[in-house]
């Protein structure tokens, strides 16, 4: 009765009853042929013969909530009997005919191939993001709209000596200093309101260095024109820097030499008046 009225309920649904020891009661012929066989060659068996070895455990564990009474859901990989791989989203739904025991599980699958190849492609290009972001000698971070770290990359880590799983979801201000937040904030409230910000800093690092940095607060808008958070990007200008005070440090000192130089000039120049008045 039970396997007529899921039929009859979704005739080209991916569908299938299982007795409590996981065995196959019924098995919809869209269902077995994703799982590349045929419905009469899934009855009888356990269901696990049907997923790969490889997704055993996860299967048996989604199993045994569902046999507890609590719906269960998991992705599975599914080779089809023309050899395409797809994606299965499954549900297992407990079913009682004598409400104090469960007496069969109810399977139910979905194809998200589709939506499964669009993540792994987002996700791929999010890794290759990061190995990059991670090489590049520029400190990079987002920070979002109540002021947490929701991202940084290596350089990030290595200023702040911590790492992005560490500081992730924790506020700015609790990570620096109070001077340091006090500088900050302001900067960050305005990129907050949608104003790029450009920064030129000086900072000591965790050795005790002098260092400057150069870059800029950059607002992240979403479609509906709201700024979600900022991204801040930092340039190590400190070679630069230290050759500016350099150059500067020489030309004062060139200053004051020809300072010198001309005092010295107008001394010996008063010298020879004065020497010329008494011959």
């Amino acid at each position: 009765r039970v396997v007529a009225k899921m039929a009859a309920a979704q005739p080209q649904g991916m569908l299938a009853l299982l007795d409590t020891s996981g065995r196959v009661a019924y098995a919809s012929e869209s269902l077995a042929s994703v799982l590349g066989m045929t419905s009469d060659h899934l009855l009888g068996r356990p269901i696990h013969d049907a997923v790969g070895v490889g997704e055993h455990d996860r299967f048996a564990k989604a199993l045994a909530t569902a046999l507890d009474g609590h719906p269960s859901t998991l992705k599975l990989p599914a080779l089809g009997t023309d050899q395409s791989l797809r994606t299965l989203r499954v549900i297992l739904m407990p079913r009682r005919d004598d409400p104090s025991a469960i007496d069969s599980i109810e399977l139910q699958a979905m194809d998200v191939s589709d939506d499964q190849r669009e993540q792994d492609a987002v996700q791929r290009s999010e890794r290759r993001l990061r190995t990059i972001m991670d090489q590049i000698p520029v400190t990079v971070s987002y920070i979002d709209a109540d002021y947490r770290y929701r991202y940084i990359n290596r350089a990030q880590e290595q200023w702040l000596g911590a790492t992005d799983e560490q500081v992730s979801g924790r506020k700015v201000a609790d990570l620096v200093d109070e001077a340091v937040w006090a500088n900050i904030e302001p900067n960050l409230r305005m990129a907050m309101h949608g104003v790029q910000v450009p920064l030129e800093r000086q900072r000591t690092d965790r050795q005790g260095n002098p260092v400057w940095h150069s870059g800029r607060h950059v607002p992240d808008v979403n479609d509906r024109g709201e700024v979600v958070g900022t991204y801040t990007v930092f340039f190590d200008i400190t070679e630069r820097a230290l050759a500016e005070q350099a150059l500067r440090h020489n030309a004062q000192e060139l200053m004051a030499a020809k300072a010198a130089a001309e005092r010295a000039s107008n001394a010996k120049s008063e010298f020879l008046a004065n020497m010329s008045h008494e011959i």
